[in-house]
């Protein structure tokens, strides 16, 4: 998969000036600034250990994910042209298992830092691949901007967005895999600082080739081949 996605990165570099604009994305996490100290901690607290913690945490999930979902469509709607299609992948709110399965094993027991029970993801056609390149700077921008020209919102939720990931440029998966991951809070379920959204932004031949490897990730995350521990 790695040589695959790999040769996909190559033909979307040769858009040359955008793809340039694009590894200039510049990562941030401001997660500190939006959590209580417990939450950036790497030692977990009774608190985010809590039964009940958890139970809350998903149920505000669940609640965030329609809200991530708009604000999604409302950027793809926008922003989509005949030339390059943008659209939204939904996933379903990451099962129970899982969440407690990441919490456990990557963030020793502290689930207030799981965040990404609420995802989306943003879809860019890559056909004519300078042209995607140069949409997926805009779509990025106005996301971290968070309205349309002209200073209108997309959305009557406001939000903040604490953290930028550019796997374009930098900390690309071990298996090869690339994407553009923010994590976003929405202004409403501030009382709950672990109330994290994700949404990715990716390609669509990249998202295609992650699709077609999936079963082999979830086996090497299984057996633990990506961690820094493996042998």
């Amino acid at each position: 998969e790695k040589e695959a996605f790999a040769n996909i990165l190559n033909q979307l570099k040769g858009s040359e000036g955008a793809w340039s604009e694009l590894e200039q994305i510049k990562e941030f996490d401001h997660r500190g600034t939006h959590f209580h100290h417990e939450h950036s901690s790497e030692v977990a607290t009774p608190k985010t250990t809590s039964l009940s913690f958890i139970l809350d945490k998903y149920r505000d999930a669940f609640h965030a994910q329609q809200d991530l979902h708009d604000l999604a469509e409302w950027i793809a709607d926008d922003l989509s042209t005949d030339e390059v299609k943008v659209e939204v992948i939904l996933p379903a709110l990451k099962g129970f298992e899982r969440f407690f399965e990441k919490g456990a094993e990557k963030y020793n027991f502290d689930f207030g830092r799981v965040s990404d029970l609420s995802r989306c993801t943003i879809q860019i056609y890559d056909n004519h691949k300078a042209a995607a390149v140069n949409k997926m700077v805009e779509v990025t921008k106005r996301l971290l901007e968070g309205a349309k020209d002209g200073d209108c919102p997309y959305t009557s939720q406001p939000y903040k967005v604490i953290k930028c990931t550019n796997k374009f440029f930098a900390n690309r998966d071990k298996g090869g895999y690339m994407d553009l991951n923010i994590n976003l809070l929405f202004d409403k379920f501030n009382g709950c600082k672990s109330t994290v959204c994700e949404m990715q932004l990716n390609f669509k031949s990249i998202i295609d080739e992650k699709s077609r490897a999936h079963k082999n990730y979830e086996l090497a995350r299984a057996l633990h081949v990506y961690d820094d521990t493996a042998i």
